[in-house]
Parts: structure tokens; sequence; C-alpha cells
């Protein structure tokens, strides 16, 4: 067990949006899946080849015979000219930078897709176009590479635990968990010119109501990791790895220490590239995936609302 200093207090940015627009957030990258100690990983899940590693800070997930996608902070502006990407056991590496595909502006999300020609991979999910993801308080699947669980943190002796360490791992081992879809969110990066739509998640305690089997949070090196859902059968990539709470990087709380026994947890939110708003783009480039049909008009006004509610304030993101 590791005890702490009184930790700072959370972040927040509160601004003024549309009511169509979620909160705006700070940028920084996204890491590995952490799991509750007593969570056992899914066993309805996609096939672990689905999900790669991408270079030595990145996951990657198969969206077709040659394809993948994972987000483009991890390259730092370069290329991805000598990329490697290591699925199903293989390594693939990026060799010419026309093999790297980014959505041209003024849409310029956190993402991009690789062509591998000639990789024939035999695992691979479709494209999710159902945009009734938090309306609908999905339960997704979530698996990356990336820091596991490391030590449990306890403020000050006090015997109930706020949250977890990330180990010092590299992004070596496969990690598979849970969790539901609570809202919706985006960034603005100006540094680099993105524009991601994000989804939203958050890191329930195992004995909470809120909480699912399997409850997982995001930690370093999972930028790039697969939140999926299965549908008839087949399994949809719903959101992309991308990003967790900046405030105190290199841990994952279901709970604020500032507030001993706090009646009220504020449990850390993870942060996923909504696919749903760029799928129409993934299926023009990917000939492999089929989608999904779109909502009716009912979740459309149901998902607007959710969106004007969370307007109101967000906590400060960073990719991972």
């Amino acid at each position: 067990m590791t005890a702490q200093a009184p930790p700072p207090p959370r972040r927040l940015v509160r601004i003024a949006l549309p009511a169509v627009l979620a909160v705006l957030l700070a940028a920084c990258p996204a890491w590995a899946v952490i799991l509750q100690p007593d969570a056992v990983s899914p066993t309805d899940r996609p096939a672990d080849a689905v999900v790669g590693s991408f270079g030595a800070n990145a996951s990657c997930v198969v969206i077709g015979t040659e394809y993948i996608l994972t987000t483009r902070h991890e390259l730092g502006g370069n290329s991805g000219v000598g990329w490697v990407a290591h699925i199903g056991g293989a390594d693939y590496t990026i060799s010419n930078a026309s093999q790297v595909i980014t959505m041209s502006d003024p849409n310029n999300p956190d993402m991009m897709i690789v062509r591998f020609p000639g990789a024939n991979f035999a695992n691979w999910v479709r494209i999710n176009t159902d945009t009734n993801e938090a309306a609908g308080n999905w339960t997704v699947v979530i698996g990356g590479y990336g820091r596991g669980r490391g030590d449990t943190l306890y403020f000050n002796g006090d015997p109930h635990p706020f949250g977890y360490a990330w180990d010092s791992g590299g992004n070596t081992t496969l990690r598979w968990g849970q969790n539901k879809i609570d809202s919706y969110a985006y960034s603005w990066d100006s540094s680099r010119g993105f524009f991601t739509n994000l989804l939203v998640d958050d890191f329930d305690e195992a004995n909470k109501a809120s909480a699912v089997p399997g409850e997982a949070a995001l930690a370093e090196f999972d930028s790039g990791s697969g939140w999926f859902r299965k549908v008839g059968g087949d399994w949809y990539l719903v959101g992309l790895g991308w990003g967790v709470e900046s405030s105190h990087l290199g841990s994952s709380w279901f709970d604020d220490p500032n507030v001993p026994n706090n009646p009220a947890p504020q449990p850390d939110n993870n942060y996923a590239v909504r696919i749903s708003d760029y799928a129409s783009w993934i299926n023009g480039v990917v000939p492999e995936p089929a989608s999904l049909a779109v909502l009716s008009c009912g979740a459309a006004i149901l998902l607007s609302r959710r969106r004007k509610r969370k307007c109101e304030s967000g906590k400060l993101k960073t990719e991972i």
C-alpha cells in the first residue's frame, strides 16, 4: 500500500459553449487499462488480435484486412515512417508516409488510419455509426496495451483507498475491461490543429452500483486502444482510447482523497475518440467494415439534452 501527501484539487475548465457542444478540455495523451483488484476481464470480447501495440507508446485497432486505426499525438509531429505495429504476434512497419491517412481540414481529429498492403489481417472490427452512445449509457469492452495497476493509494492512513498508481511497464501486455459511456466532450489542440470529438466514461469503485463487472480505466500507452460493442454477433469499434484527467497523471482515482468518506465520489474520467462522428470518412477509406444504422430522431433529441447538461463544466484532460 502507498500513502500519499495531500494531492492537489482536481482542475476544472469552465467555459461557455453552444448548446449542441460538450466541454472543451486541454489535451494530454492516454495510457493502459487499469482494473479494480478483484475485477475479472470480460470473456465475451473481440479476438486479441484485433488490438495491437503501436510504437513504444500506444495501441491500435484493426479495422480491415490491411488497415489499423490509432491516435496521432503519439507521433509527436513525425510522419510515422519507421513506426511498428505489433499485431497477432507479427510486426508491421510503416515504410512510406503514404501509408498514413489522416482526415483533412476542417475536420482534423487526433486519429489516423494506417494501411499495411498485403497484411491480410484475419481479425478486425466494424465501424459504429450509431450516435446513441451516451444516451443509451452503452457498456463497452475496452482493450489496450500499456501500464497496468501498481500500488493501491491511501490518504494519510485512511483505510479506504482512493485509487491506484500505474506500474512502470511498457506497452507489451494486452488488458481487457469494461465501462459505461456517460457523456460527450471535445478537445481543441491549437498547437497541432487537432479538433476531436470524444466519448466520456468514469472509473467507478468496484462496490458502487454504477460500476460494471471488470470496471476499467485508461492509463499510459492506451492511446489508440479500442472501446467495443457487440451488436448482432459482430463487434463494432465505438471509441478509440485518447486520454485521462490530467491533474494527477500516473494514477487512476475512483474517489477524491481531499474529501475523506465522500458520500458523492468523484471518479476519474476517461476519454475516447467518438468513432460515429468519423464513420463516413473511415468507411470511405477502408472497404471492408459494414456499419450500424443511424439512430432514430427521438434518440437524437435525448442525445442533445445530455450534451447540454455536459456543457456546464468539465475536467481538464490529458492525452495518454
